[in-house]
């Protein structure tokens, strides 16, 4: 069995600075020797005290959801997340598990593990963790077995459940080729969220594969919010109007219906003079004053591949690292049409 030593003497450090680390200490290390230990625990599959803990381990028959929650309004009424905990929640039910969601913030991940590592449930759902590395190395040390949905981390032990982010990203470009457009502008969220990298990189591959030149100036990025998409709209509908998009491909159906508002206001028809696509097939796309088309997630798949997942992990069935990614189905509705 792996020890805290041997920890310390692969990375050429002190016990007690492994120790430091471990429990978040100040100044316990610096962030190069930090980051050395926490990658050297999970390659190691160090976990203090883990015999006694297989022991004495006993079934809760309950599986933990964390995910953030920053007061906007219904969870369930959320498009994306709403769908997700339903799956979990279902599945569970079937197969007479309990669940214990929690609602915290992952800026406050760390100084939550206790809470999630409490005993109270066999393994935790973590819904697009936000949340810092050594975040993810403290539950490989307390041996806490986990799912992540909604964020493709490559991490050889990690598993994973999301939607084709790539194939969603191709298969929208490609539909609006299929319709004539050359021009087709991406509006989409930060460069932290893998989703909405991945997305980018679909889209770009399928211009590439269709002999259209990729344009940095229109590929526009901010948050996954209406505010975010009405400015990046406005910013491209500042453009001279040969130089404008006639289509918009949206990573989300929020930064959607903010480019529809922004489109309104400038008195632009959708979908005669610009299309609009998103992804996440909201019930405020579809029923929007034009209806939106966009990408279905399989959010209720998701939960529930998640909970299955999860098990495996739990009943030592199947090692973590498994990654199972969804496709999503496009839904055709009156924001896309053939190019002007």
């Amino acid at each position: 069995m792996t020890t805290m030593r041997d920890v310390a003497k692969a990375c050429g450090v002190s016990v007690a600075t492994v120790s430091g680390v471990l429990n978040n200490t100040p100044d316990a290390a610096g962030p190069e020797t930090r980051e050395r230990v926490l990658e050297m625990i999970q390659q190691m599959n160090y976990s203090p005290n883990a015999v006694a803990r297989g022991l004495s381990h006993r079934r809760m028959n309950t599986i933990g959801v964390v995910m953030d929650y920053s007061g906007w309004g219904s969870l369930i009424a959320d498009q994306h997340l709403g769908p997700i905990i339903d799956g979990v929640v279902a599945q569970n039910s079937r197969l007479r598990q309990k669940t214990l969601l929690y609602t915290e913030r992952w800026s406050d991940a760390i100084a939550n593990i206790p809470s999630f590592c409490d005993g109270f449930c066999d393994g935790l759902i973590l819904i697009v963790p936000m949340a810092p590395e050594n975040f993810f190395a403290q539950l490989f040390y307390r041996r806490t077995p986990f799912v992540i949905i909604g964020d493709h981390r490559t991490e050889p032990n990690m598993s994973i459940v999301d939607l084709d982010n790539i194939d969603a990203g191709r298969r929208i470009t490609s539909y609006l080729i299929g319709l004539g457009h050359k021009r087709i502008a991406m509006l989409r969220g930060e460069d932290i969220h893998q989703s909405s990298l991945l997305r980018a990189q679909g889209y770009r591959e399928e211009l590439a594969d269709n002999q259209l030149e990729y344009d940095p100036a229109i590929d526009l990025h901010g948050g996954y919010n209406v505010a975010s998409g009405y400015k990046q709209a406005i910013t491209l509908l500042d453009r001279p109007l040969e130089s404008r998009p006639t289509a918009l491909f949206c990573g989300d159906d929020r930064i959607a219906l903010g480019a529809l508002s922004a489109l309104e206001e400038r008195g632009v028809r959708v979908p005669e003079e610009i299309s609009v696509v998103g992804i996440n097939n909201s019930g405020e796309g579809a029923s929007a004053k034009t209806p939106l088309t966009s990408m279905r997630q399989p959010g209720q798949e998701m939960g529930e591949r998640a909970v299955d997942l999860l098990l495996s992990h739990i009943k030592g069935e199947e090692m973590p690292g498994r990654k199972m990614i969804l496709p999503g189905s496009l839904i055709v509705r009156d924001t896309s049409g053939p190019a002007p």
